[in-house]
């Protein structure tokens, strides 16, 4: 019924096509990332294929958004690196070049990273402009931009402060799982792991120090904590084992507890996969991140490292939990795994998230 509301909605004003962009796949071409069988269940489709499917619905064709192709009709000084990239900068700033964006209903840009952040959009309709802003600003600051924001129609976002309905649109990180049957006992389990690559910021809200910070205090304890992930070979801390190639609940399950930070502290709403992955993988997180986490996870079902004034004071409480404890914390966190508030993080609620919002009455 959803999917019939949502072509209702669109067919008076679809035309034309979708260009979405990924950044971590900037070469794609085509209908490559969107391929989907009519014949098989919605639910049964990747992500982006429920994307490009909902949109056939309505008749329309999702294709990648081509950065080869745009580049040079969106070209500012800051991109110039050779002699015909300043062409091109002479050209569009004159606007003898023009984006050939007519023909299209949406660019949709999934997350804005370095390749685009320093193009200009200006000569496209904002209305057309769509981004989904992924990253927090540690990782993405300049996506905070209002010289990027100004940019777009409408933006989806997890920052519960930024959302107001008209222009930003709240969504989840699409990242729910099940629990997984093969959970190990208390007792064969090793104690503690965190899996993570080695990043910096100086954006004041940061966490990557403080997971740092764990690490280091567990030098003490070499036989109680692993480090998995990339970029740590230079500190040659002794609990890094190096980059984990497997799917990450098959390690996690091995551990009673995760140091579970996110790349940033005190935002509202910031809630990612890290969770989630120990939850499913039934190993208790040690969470940091999202200032409002017990909206949307109850704090019963992980260990809220805001509760502690330090490392060891941490460590002390997890050493006195028992495998009653310890199964409790488990249980509840299957609960919420089933649970009707967990579904805010499935796929199924950020499709219909982000076409509500697309829909013409959602508009001034």
């Amino acid at each position: 019924m959803g999917s019939l509301i949502l072509t209702t909605a669109f067919s008076s004003i679809l035309w034309g096509r979708v260009e979405l962009f990924c950044d971590w796949i900037p070469d794609a071409k085509g209908g490559d990332l969107f391929h989907f069988d009519p014949q098989h269940r919605e639910t049964d489709m990747s992500l982006l294929s429920r994307i490009a499917y909902r949109f056939s619905l309505a008749g329309e064709e999702v294709i990648s958004w081509d950065l080869s192709h745009y580049r040079p009709s969106l070209m500012t000084w800051a991109e110039i690196h050779s002699r015909s990239d300043a062409l091109d900068w002479v050209r569009a700033s004159m606007h003898l070049t023009k984006p050939d964006h007519e023909s299209c209903l949406y660019w949709i840009f999934w997350s804005f990273g370095s390749l685009v952040q320093k193009l200009t959009f200006s000569q496209v309709p904002k209305e057309k402009m769509i981004l989904i802003l992924w990253e927090p600003p540690t990782v993405q600051p300049w996506a905070y931009e209002a010289r990027i924001l100004d940019q777009f129609g409408k933006v989806f976002t997890w920052h519960d402060g930024l959302v107001d309905g008209r222009k930003f649109f709240k969504i989840h990180y699409p990242i729910l799982q099940l629990r997984r049957r093969d959970i190990q006992s208390f007792e064969d389990k090793k104690f503690c792991v965190m899996v993570a690559r080695r990043l910096s910021s100086q954006h004041p809200q940061e966490l990557y120090s403080k997971r740092e910070q764990m690490i280091r205090f567990f030098e003490q304890y070499p036989e109680e904590f692993d480090l998995y992930g990339h970029y740590w070979e230079k500190r040659q801390y002794r609990s890094w084992k190096g980059v984990w190639e497997g799917e990450k609940g098959d390690l996690l399950k091995r551990y009673k507890f995760c140091i579970c930070y996110e790349n940033m502290r005190d935002i509202p709403g910031y809630v990612t996969e890290k969770i989630f992955d120990c939850l499913a993988a039934g190993v208790i997180p040690i969470y940091w991140g999202a200032s409002n986490i017990e909206k949307y996870v109850p704090p019963d079902c992980w260990i809220d490292r805001r509760q502690f004034a330090s490392e060891e004071a941490l460590y002390t409480f997890l050493k006195s939990i028992d495998s009653e404890m310890y199964q409790k914390y488990l249980d509840r966190a299957e609960i919420f795994l089933t649970s009707k508030e967990a579904q805010l993080f499935s796929h199924d609620h950020f499709v219909e998230s982000m076409f509500k919002a697309l829909q013409p009455q959602s508009q001034d």
